[in-house]
């Protein structure tokens, strides 16, 4: 008879083995069995022991890896080694554009770099609901939040300061088994921030990422607010950036910070000196295209394309060219010939409002008509106007959004 434990020999009347020791009464064994059947029979249940031991490490394993409050104490530590790219995996978002790990480590490292080994003596990560004088509202317990707080010590001050840490359990499960914890995203996420630039800029964030026109709203161009193009972004990062604008003729940095639902206007646009020089021969060439189109007694139709096509201003400024052409080719009155210059040095050029301003001095020599006693005689005259000429940038192209008449 061969032993069920060890698969020993032993004699037919034998109880107990004689090899392991094991009571054969208990159990029923074919005499006629090998010993290596025996023999398999107990590795099958060391595997089967084994297996149940590899599901209990994994249970426990991934309760213990999932846990919040450990989440927190591994954020907590993160944050004092400043590894922020291992916080990054605890963030339930895309590694994209304006939520990618590249911008979460860059907007760590501005709001969050005092909490490091090198500013502070000590920290630890609380659990308010552990209180017995907190509510589980007040302090996060519940089934779908939890809340902690990590309390430091300042090394320059020794105030103690306070950084909350609260976790949202995700739809599904982790590995199947484990409930999925990831950093609320009102935390660190601002959603549709919206940037307002003008016209045609382009806008990068951090020397970084770009705006695309993915982001770009359909409402871009409403008088009422000035020339902008209004770029929304879905989702970004709370925090300060630096923002460059940049146009064919200006330039502009700003530091904005990134809230929910929040906006910026980008301000501030120096105008390079050669779009200056550009935009004063344009007034002095405009002015002189638009007189002597009226002086001809021409159609508004053949200087429109100077001004920007929107339907209120072609309208309006319509009525006053043809107002003016009527006026200055009346017999008695009308002026024969005239030319346009820049006298003067004083010149400047101000972004506002999506819209460029150029500021000048402007001079007319002109031959006019002069009735006196019903003779009618020619004179020579001169005229020198302040104005203020306003305009915006279309594909490539300086348009007008409107005329002043000289005095003349």
């Amino acid at each position: 008879m061969f032993c069920g434990n060890c698969g020993g020999r032993n004699d037919d009347d034998a109880v107990f083995c004689e090899v392991c020791g094991e009571n054969l009464e208990q159990g029923q064994f074919d005499d006629n069995l090998p010993p290596d059947s025996h023999i398999q029979n107990k590795k099958k249940k060391a595997v089967i022991l084994a297996c149940v031991a590899g599901f209990v490490i994994f249970f426990v394993a991934g309760n213990v890896s999932t846990d919040p409050f450990r989440l927190a104490k591994t954020y907590a530590a993160a944050l004092y080694r400043q590894d922020y790219s291992s916080i990054y995996p605890l963030l339930d978002v895309k590694n994209t554009g304006f939520t990618s790990r590249k911008m979460f480590e860059k907007m760590l490292s501005k709001s969050v770099a005092h909490i490091s080994a090198g500013n502070i003596v000590n920290y630890e990560v609380i659990d308010p609901s552990r209180d017995e004088s907190s509510s589980r509202r007040s302090s996060g317990e519940n089934e779908l939040t939890k809340s902690y707080v990590m309390q430091y010590v300042l090394k320059d001050s020794g105030r103690t300061q306070t950084h909350r840490i609260t976790f949202i359990r995700q739809k599904g499960n982790k590995l199947f088994f484990f409930p999925k914890w990831t950093i609320a995203n009102n935390s660190v996420i601002a959603n549709n921030y919206s940037i307002r630039v003008p016209s045609g800029a382009t806008v990068t964030f951090d020397d970084n990422v770009r705006l695309g026109k993915e982001y770009l709203s359909d409402d871009t161009t409403d008088r009422s607010l000035g020339y902008y193009d209004t770029y929304v972004i879905p989702a970004i990062f709370i925090g300060e950036y630096e923002v460059q604008a940049s146009l064919p003729y200006a330039t502009a940095k700003q530091n904005i910070r990134a809230s929910n639902n929040g906006s910026a206007t980008i301000e501030g646009f120096g105008i390079k000196d050669d779009s200056v020089n550009e935009l004063i021969k344009k007034v002095v060439d405009n002015h002189q295209k638009i007189y002597s189109a009226a002086i001809s007694g021409r159609a508004f139709k053949e200087v429109s394309n100077l001004f920007i096509s929107d339907d209120s201003i072609q309208q309006n400024t319509e009525k006053q060219y043809d107002s003016f052409r009527e006026n200055i080719t009346r017999e008695g009155n009308r002026i024969l010939k005239i030319n346009f210059s820049n006298p003067s040095s004083s010149r400047q050029a101000n972004v506002q409002q999506g819209t460029v301003i150029v500021s000048m001095t402007l001079k007319a020599d002109y031959t006019r008509e002069n009735t006196s006693w019903n003779n009618v005689s020619t004179v020579e005259r001169s005229a020198q106007n302040s104005i203020r000429v306003q305009f915006v940038y279309r594909n490539g192209q300086w348009y007008q959004t409107g005329w002043s008449i000289l005095r003349v």
